[in-house]
This record gives C-alpha cells, structure tokens and sequence, in this order.
C-alpha cells in the first residue's frame, strides 16, 4: 500500500525491554534526513494496520500537525496486548517507585519502565533532537500519566486527556460506590470479544435495539457476571472488590504524582461521562504534590475524548462555536504546548504559557488563567424548601411541610436519557430533562428566574439530611439549568452574549449585539432549533447509600432515621443566564447508565431478585435539618 504521506517511512520493531519481553513499535520517521522530536503514544486497543506497508493516515486529525513539523511518530501496543510479548495486567500498579527505586534501575516492571525502557532505544535508533512527547486519551491517558513518572531526561512534555485516575473512585468503573453498569459491560466484553457487532453476533443479544429493556431483561448484577463468564479479568476484578480496599489503593494514580520532571497538559471535557473526576484530580494532585511541575490544564465543552474528534463545536442540541472544535483545540492548545517543549528553543511557540484553558458553557467563552485552574469563588447556598423552591435565604417557615419525598422502585428504574438509544448516547451529559417531568420517583427544586447572571466555577458540594424505609438506596443529583419560555415563540440563542460573534457563523452577523437571525436554523441543520423551556443537564453524580461515610466501610441506613449525606461534584464551569432558573433534581436510578441498587443492605455483585425492595426517600428541610447545594459562584 502506498503511503498517505509520501514524506514519512514506516518501520516495525520489536524493541526489548529490561526484563527480556519484546514490545511491538510502529515508527513513522521523516525522509527529510534531519533530526526532530519523537511524540509517542502507547495502547493496550492495538496500533493497528500492522505490517510495514500499511500505513497510518498521518495527515488525520489527531497527526496532522506533527506530521507537518516533522515530527518522529510512534505507537507501541503495551505490554501483553496484540502484537507485543509478555503478560498484560489492568491498571498494572505502579511498582518501579516501591521502596525509593528509581525506574531507570528498578528490577520491578511497570507502565513506567517500559516506557523509560522504549525511549532509550529509540534515542539510539531513530534520527532525533533529544526530546520526547507522549500523549493519550482515556486509557491511553493512564499509560501516559504513568509515562511521565519513568523520569527519563529526554521526556520533556506528556498529555494525558481524559486519564484514568482511580478507577472505581470517579471514574469508568464506579462513583462514590455505584457501579457504572452499561460501560463496564461493554467495555469487559468489547476488550475481551471485540466490539464489532457485525463480526461478533454474540453481542447483539447483549445490546438489542433498546439498551434499558435489553439490559433490563437480563436482571441483577450477578446475571451480567454469568453472561460475561470467567473470561473479563477487569470485571472479575470489580466482582471481587466491592469496596475500596488495598487492592484499588495500589492501583490509584495520585499519590505516585511526586517530583513529576516533563511538562503536563491534562485535558478533560466538560460532559465526559466516563473520567470527569480523574482530569481535576492528576491536575490537583500535580499541583500539590509537583509544584515544580509546568502543569496545564484544559477543560472544554466535549465528551469522552470529543476534543480528538470531527466535533463541529456541538454536542447533541447544543452548538458551542467554532472555538469549541477539536481543530482548535489541536491547533491552538496542544500543538504548541509539545512544540514548545519539544523544539528548540521553544521553536514556533518560545511565549508558551502554562496555565488553565477553561470553556465556560451558557456564554460559549474560553477563559485562560495562568496561575491555574482554581478561580477566586464564594460559596453560594441554596437551599431545599418546601413546595420544589430552591433559594439562598437559610430562613424556613416553621409550617411548612419539613420533607419532600418519593418512592423508588428497582424494578421500575428511570432511564438515563429520554429516547430509545442502542449504547450510551454521549450527549446524554448536556440532553433536555424534559422527559423527567411527568415522573413520580423523584424530587424537583427551582429557584426564582435569576435577575443576573450567575457564574459557576469549580466543585459543587451537596449536603443533605434524608431518610429511607430500607437500609440503602442511591442518591442521584442533576444540576439543570432551565431556560426560559418566549410568549412569542422565537427560537432563542442561550449561548451567547453581546460577543455573538463568538458562538455563531458570522455570515448571519449584522452588527454586534445583535439577535442571531432564527432564519440561519434552515441553512445550518447542525444547530440547535428549539430550546424554549430546554432544561440541560450541566452536572450530576452519584453516591451509593452505604459508602456515604466510606468506601472502604460500608454501612446501612436505619430505617426512618434522618442521617446527613455528602458528597462532591465533579468541577462545574457554567453560567446561568439571567432569565433562566436553576433545577436541581433528585433521583435513585438512572439505568442502564448505573446499575440498579436492591436498596437493601448487601453485596450487591450478588444480590437475587427477592433483596431488591422499593424504598420511599425523604429529603428534609428545615431549620434542623437544612439540606442544600453549595456552589462556587463568581462574584
């Protein structure tokens, strides 16, 4: 096959490692004869277009600006994993550090020395400058977080996007206890089968034309085990460890986030449904633990690795402008960040600043902060009140009802979005609510229509007093924000302000200020056409009754005795507009996204259908028990 990029050469080599295994390398090198920097990616999903007249498109999204630098391209399958030797092990701990070893000497194998092990070879084997870059994306992400730990000198610069951080803490595999159901399966099986699901008609049973009555069908969590047999190591895993014990102590990435030499662009997105948590913590943990570290960070209105995609600046309904693409993102972010590390001098780019690049949602604006993510906030209270009321006066009515509840049944779960859908739709992050309406077995609080602007930035606190007739239940939470319904019908522009020319093709800008024309909806079939009265989605999470004070401890609920919750949201970087309301929505299931709680106290990887009860939740508020939602506003 002739190459796409006549530019570039192809070599496969199996370079060896201290231990004697062989991993397989596909290297792309320049025919120009000079020497450049080397940027790397390492997978356990396969490189893919093996043998050394296959080639990469290198002038694909993702390899295109390398490509046009130059640059030395390589991708290596990780240990154990299609065509490379030895033993491949899930989320491998880290080792080589145990005990003050260095992973350039240390005899223990990890992510780590394989990678320190790789670079050396290819210092001495490919036509380079010195310096190395290696990036990736969810659990490429990983390998690249642990990439950086190898402390090689010629490592200068590492991006880890979308990171698998702590994987059953916050991110694919469980939040705060709850099993991520829908993403494990798939994942465990696609891993293990492939996710073909013409070349594996295995699956088909397991999908179906509707995911909540396909996995509905199948029943309890232990069924899912059955179905999967003994061949998912990674789902035995999470079988065997229900709680957050030394085995997930060993295998969390931050507190190994020490003394971190290269520079670190992490990048997340915004309605990520699988690693929203793991993006803040290797960024907080790098922070804290490597101040010395040239640490950046993006967050930008995406899904799940969206930011490497055609994204066309939209997500479901919602179209957040050419700025929100990932050319822009490659082009204007990262790009220069490994062209400034990894050229001399700093090449093209010697001002690079490290910093924190956040894209507000609801105005559809970047905002760069270069002392890092972390904006100066105050803690805005709002608190539950009776008759679905939400506002920041802490004063109650002594006659007021004092709770407000809802039964939730587990044989009746509520579906994670309001469609017929054959896997998880991504935009599910960001869809309209709308379909919760009408529901019982939930509980809805609304402000006031706010009277400015409300400006959110950072990690939102939940803090609740409930009570339940079962020992366990799960409590789900979604921030919404709800816009406003128009008398006259017009289709508005939720995102942005005076600065329309931000957010929206400019062939249908008059004159700035002005209202984007609802006529450009006809030409542009990719925007948004009706939000009157849309309620997005714009943050939620999840915590499973029993770990409320522990993760490591589970403990049931005493029945009917009021006890407080808390618990954290992912970072939140949003404004409210003035004119809309903010809704905050309380519920218990949301499936197949989460598996289904019994709501009894029990293991519930091998829980039967007679422990899954229905439970009515309470949620207080009163003047002895305030519950409420604490957000970091922006004054």
């Amino acid at each position: 096959m002739e190459s796409p990029n006549p530019h570039y050469t192809k070599r496969e080599v199996m370079i060896p490692m201290r231990d004697g295994t062989r991993l397989y390398t596909a290297i792309y090198a320049p025919t120009d004869g000079l020497e450049h920097p080397i940027v790397m990616q390492r997978t356990p999903y396969s490189v893919g277009n093996y043998g050394e007249t296959e080639f990469e498109d290198l002038n694909g999204r993702f390899f295109a600006p390398y490509s046009r630098s130059h640059y030395i391209i390589v991708m290596q399958d990780i240990r154990g994993r299609h065509h490379s030797e030895g033993k491949f092990e899930h989320i491998r701990p880290l080792r080589s550090d145990l005990d003050g070893h260095d992973p350039a000497t240390s005899e223990r194998i990890d992510e780590a020395t394989d990678t320190y092990d790789t670079i050396d070879w290819l210092l001495f084997h490919t036509l380079n400058n010195g310096n190395v870059g290696i990036t990736g994306t969810s659990y490429l992400g990983f390998y690249a977080a642990q990439a950086a730990l190898c402390g090689h000198p010629a490592l200068k610069a590492v991006s880890p996007q979308a990171p698998i951080c702590d994987w059953v803490n916050g991110d694919d595999l469980r939040h705060n206890g709850a099993l991520f159901l829908y993403l494990n399966f798939s994942f465990c099986w696609g891993i293990q089968h492939g996710w073909d699901r013409e070349e594996d008609p295995t699956h088909l049973p397991l999908l179906g034309d509707d995911i909540y009555w396909s996995y509905l069908s199948i029943g309890p969590t232990r069924n899912f085990t059955w179905r999967l047999g003994k061949s998912s190591d990674l789902w035995n895993m999470v079988v065997e460890h229900p709680n957050y014990d030394k085995f997930w102590h060993e295998r969390a990435l931050q507190p190994h986030l020490q003394n971190v030499r290269p520079a670190m662009l992490v990048v997340g997105g915004l309605f990520d449904a699988e690693d929203p948590w793991g993006v803040i913590r290797v960024y907080q943990s790098l922070r804290l633990q490597s101040p010395a570290t040239q640490t950046s960070l993006v967050l930008g209105p995406w899904s799940h690795g969206q930011w490497n995609t055609p994204a066309e600046g939209r997500l479901g309904d919602l179209y957040f402008g050419n700025e929100a693409t990932a050319e822009h993102f490659i082009n204007h972010i990262e790009f220069p960040f490994f062209a400034h590390y990894l050229e001399s001098e700093g090449g093209r780019y010697p001002h690079y600043q490290s910093g924190a690049h956040v894209f507000f949602t609801g105005e559809n604006r970047w905002h760069f902060y270069p002392a890092g993510w972390g904006p100066r906030t105050k803690a805005k209270r709002y608190y539950l009140k009776a008759g679905h009321k939400m506002d920041s006066d802490e004063k109650y009515q002594d006659f007021s009802p004092v709770v407000t509840s809802y039964e939730a049944h587990p044989q009746h779960p509520i579906p994670y979005i309001g469609e017929k859908t054959v896997s998880i739709k991504p935009e599910y992050m960001c869809a309209d609510q709308r379909f919760m309406s009408e529901r019982s077995d939930i509980a809805v609080f609304r402000t006031e229509t706010l009277e400015k602007d409300l400006r959110v930035a950072g990690e939102v606190d939940l803090e609740f007093f409930v009570s339940l007739t079962t020992s366990d239940a799960d409590f789900i939470v979604k921030i919404i924000d709800v816009y406003p319904q128009h008398e006259k019908g017009y289709i508005e522009n939720p995102f942005t302000d005076e600065r329309l020319h931000r957010g929206y093709h400019p062939e249908f800008l008059q004159k700035e200020g002005d209202i984007y024309p609802p006529e450009a909806y006809e030409k542009f079939s990719d925007l948004p056409r009706n939000l009157d009265g849309y309620q997005q989605l714009v943050r939620w999470e999840v915590l499973r009754g029993k770990y409320r004070n522990s993760q490591e401890h589970p403990q049931p609920f005493i029945p009917d005795c009021p006890e407080r919750i808390s618990f954290r949201m992912p970072d939140m970087a949003h404004v409210f507009r003035k004119g809309h309301r903010i809704m905050i929505i309380v519920q218990s299931t949301m499936f197949p996204l989460i598996d289904i709680n019994p709501q009894t106290f029990c293991n519930i990887y091998e829980a039967d259908e007679e422990q899954f009860q229905p439970t009515t939740v309470s949620l207080f508020h009163c003047r002895e028990y305030p519950s409420r939602v604490i957000l970091p506003v922006i004054e």
